[in-house]
């Protein structure tokens, strides 16, 4: 399985040549293809596949663009992006357009052709999608602010085209984590199917906590500061 690509703009973009509104992410999905995600306006996502050269310098052979819907919105924020599987994206992102909303869709890939599942909220206000990281075969951690008044991690199983959340874990409520999160200060990283690392800005220090995940449930450790 490809290794994770990931690659945030903000303003143009050189993939598609989006508004100043848009921002894209791209992920390998295998060992020479690329699947690009943007916010086209209107409340709609496109995506499109292009595959990398065989001197691993450029994309070329630019596939047909495809459509999902971003569900109440019009133009998204955040967004990234984890490969479940060889076929099977799951793309999060804040939406601009929805109160802020945290949304989460599936995307599966067949021949080139991209097919988008139903958007879902895992948080109904004032989210930032900070990362998400693949922990089993269809379990993800997605990673996020609440607002200005937390930081949290949610667990997202994935069955078909539909992702099912558990109850979020907050695990940092004494700062701005809106504005940490703008800095991109917050991280997450697996450990095993079971843990995960998170680091993060707390009130004074950079500190790191192991998060622990039984089924769709987060529990903490103590935090580290460094």
């Amino acid at each position: 399985m490809a290794v994770e690509a990931v690659n945030y703009s903000s303003g143009n973009t050189t993939f598609f040549g989006g508004s100043s509104q848009t921002k894209s992410i791209s992920i390998e999905y295998d060992t020479d293809k690329v699947v690009n995600f943007e916010n086209t306006g209107n409340g709609i996502v496109t995506g499109r596949v292009a595959e990398i050269n065989s001197a691993k310098t450029a994309l070329e052979n630019y596939g047909n663009s495809y459509n999902g819907s971003l569900t109440g919105g019009t133009y998204w924020d955040e967004p990234t992006a984890v490969l479940v599987d060889s076929s099977t994206v799951l793309l999060a992102y804040t939406d601009r357009g929805d109160a802020d909303k945290g949304y989460a869709v599936v995307v599966t890939i067949s021949s080139g052709v991209l097919t988008f599942g139903t958007p879902v909220t895992y948080y109904n206000g004032g989210a930032i999608t900070l990362g998400a990281v693949l922990l089993d075969t269809n379990k993800v951690i997605i990673n996020y602010a609440r607002g200005t008044s937390a930081a949290q991690a949610i667990c997202c199983t994935i069955s078909g085209t539909v992702p099912t959340f558990g109850s979020a874990f907050t695990y940092e409520s004494t700062n701005n984590s809106a504005s940490v999160a703008r800095t991109n200060n917050i991280r997450v990283a697996k450990i095993s199917t079971t843990q995960a690392l998170v680091i993060y800005k707390g009130s004074t220090y950079l500190e790191a906590e192991v998060l622990d995940i039984s089924g769709t449930t987060i529990t903490g450790n103590t935090a580290t500061a460094y």
